[in-house]
């Protein structure tokens, strides 16, 4: 059984607050993300810069509406410890 769940992402320039994670930064603080669509590929992109890091999350979603697939990629700050790392995850949307 799935979970539903409901991200509102505003186009454009915005805050976050958080109170720790693991991408932005153990102590509490704020982020400014960005968010952009390109209608003529349906994807989302929503790239987050913070004191350790630089995320990138790309969401497209399948002509037919059922699958997205979300990548992220984050790539740290810290020139002592190269950190690289994508992740790409599919969600299938069942049929009820």
């Amino acid at each position: 059984m799935g979970i539903d769940r409901t991200l509102t992402y505003s186009l454009g320039e915005f805050v976050e607050k958080y109170e720790t994670s693991a991408i932005f930064g153990a102590e509490p603080g704020e982020v400014t993300r960005v968010a952009s669509f390109d209608a003529a590929t349906r994807t989302h992109t929503t790239t987050t810069t913070s004191s350790i890091g630089h995320e990138t999350t790309t969401r497209r979603v399948r002509e037919d509406g059922k699958e997205m697939t979300c990548e992220r990629r984050f790539v740290s700050n810290d020139a002592e410890v190269e950190v690289d790392v994508t992740c790409v995850e599919i969600f299938v949307r069942r049929e009820t």
